[in-house]
């Protein structure tokens, strides 16, 4: 019976969780789920703190393409207000991808909105020392991509029709082009 009453002991402690490691709403920390688990306790981490891999994928993206767009926004020979706005919907359209999983449907909108703005800026002309002998697009510019993103995230994490909506907008956004 001694031995019964040591082994109950050995065990309760051993198997009692660490609570000075756990964070103050009960969920486990980064360390907790990945020393155990592996790469599925990190799947399952990352998936109950949404955003963290989209506020760095939102800072990737913006490092890779705001440094490639707005310099070419700012040296075409567009009025001031026209750069202005364009930078502003840029901006805008890059910050979107930080929700684009806790609020896809709403991240959506707002990017797509600020590409038509993008969409339906005149070609910015002047940028022959950039290499460009005719008025480039803006819609063109490299920051236009995370619309693609912003597309994905609403047609993978929408709920009901949202996701055909939002096909039928990217769909139509091309209009103006023709």
């Amino acid at each position: 019976m001694d031995s019964a009453w040591i082994r109950h002991l050995t065990t309760s402690v051993m198997h009692r969780p660490r609570r000075d490691l756990a964070l103050s709403d009960g969920r486990p920390t980064l360390a907790q789920m990945t020393a155990g688990g592996g790469f599925t306790g990190l799947d399952r981490w990352l998936r109950s703190h949404r955003w963290v891999p989209d506020a760095l994928l939102a800072v990737v993206l913006a490092a890779l393409l705001v440094p490639t767009s707005l310099p070419l926004v700012f040296d075409s020979s567009a009025s001031a207000s026209t750069k202005v706005v364009l930078a502003a919907a840029i901006i805008v359209a890059q910050t979107t991808v930080a929700f684009r999983r806790s609020r896809p449907a709403f991240a959506y909108l707002v990017c797509a909105v600020a590409m038509a703005v993008v969409v339906l800026t005149p070609p910015l002309g002047g940028l022959q020392a950039a290499g460009f002998t005719e008025p480039l697009p803006a819609i063109l510019l490299p920051s236009s991509g995370v619309f693609l993103v912003l597309l994905y995230s609403v047609a993978a994490e929408g709920i009901g029709r949202i996701p055909n909506l939002a096909l039928l907008v990217a769909g139509s956004a091309g209009l103006p082009l023709r």
